[in-house]
């Protein structure tokens, strides 16, 4: 039964009339991509006087947006074994310095140049191969530095060696995907978006459409998504960018006409 093409005719149409029915669609059920200004929206009621925890789950969205990252690679989960820690988190300063994520409460008022982030495997790394990113600080007018939150982060919540980034020694607390989709979730309200739309994986969608809107090529996203197969497509999404561009290609002077289209598929045969 579970070979006949007539069986799974008949699941898809009664799924089809099904989702007519009850005015739902496939499209509903997709989550939405969270964008970099969404997420400063959110914080800046707090940005000011935050709390260790708000200052936490600031810099888990940075990360996981900024990184293209899965959750369980920077939040600690019940059976991922390719957490990010706090070791495999390293500063370089301006003075060329290096210093790791447990170690930067020992230097205050350094300044901060850029930072290596290694995840040792991923979900689609079973070698353990290993990812690496590097991001220098932004420039002045940029609207988000993922260095100086990571390093303001670390400053503060003095991170233990060789333990998850977000455990936060003082609080005796931990960060984990729970509560932080729960965050995510009063991010969409607070932004006007459906919250049953938005989870962890947003910020990988967001950063994918994000990418794909100013113009990156798509073998350029799949390498900072770390995606090993096509997949990627299914991250990025419709957005206005997109739309603009085929506006002003479809206007444009230089478009297709109908000379084009005769002498590609009109009559060859001439009149008499």
């Amino acid at each position: 039964m579970k070979k006949s093409q007539y069986i799974r005719n008949t699941k898809q149409g009664l799924a089809q009339y099904y989702r007519a029915y009850t005015n739902q669609t496939t499209g509903d059920r997709e989550r939405m991509p969270v964008t970099a200004d969404m997420i400063r929206h959110y914080y800046a009621p707090h940005a000011a006087n935050p709390t260790i925890a708000q200052q936490a789950i600031h810099t888990a969205m940075l990360i996981g947006f900024t990184a293209v990252a899965r959750v369980s690679e920077y939040l600690r989960t019940p059976h991922a074994t390719h957490l990010l820690t706090t070791d495999r988190i390293v500063f370089e300063t301006d003075d060329r310095k290096l210093i790791p994520a447990y170690q930067v409460y020992k230097h205050p008022g350094v300044r901060v140049a850029a930072a290596t982030l290694h995840i040792k495997s991923k979900k689609n790394d079973q070698a353990g191969t290993g990812f690496r990113y590097y991001f220098t600080k932004a420039l002045p007018g940029e609207t988000y530095c993922i260095v100086q939150s990571l390093w303001d982060y670390a400053m503060r919540a003095r991170p233990v060696r060789g333990k998850s980034l977000f455990y936060i020694p003082s609080l005796d607390w931990t960060l984990k995907p729970p509560y932080f989709t729960e965050e995510l979730r009063r991010l969409a309200v607070a932004n006007g978006i459906d919250p049953t739309r938005v989870s962890s994986h947003s910020l990988r969608i967001g950063d994918a459409t994000t990418l794909a809107a100013a113009g990156l090529n798509d073998h350029e996203i799949q390498g900072v998504g770390d995606w090993k197969s096509n997949s990627y497509l299914t991250y990025v999404r419709k957005n206005i960018t997109l739309f603009e561009k085929a506006r002003t290609a479809l206007a444009s002077p230089t478009a297709m006409n109908a000379t084009a289209v005769r002498c590609m598929y009109g009559s060859t045969n001439s009149k008499a």
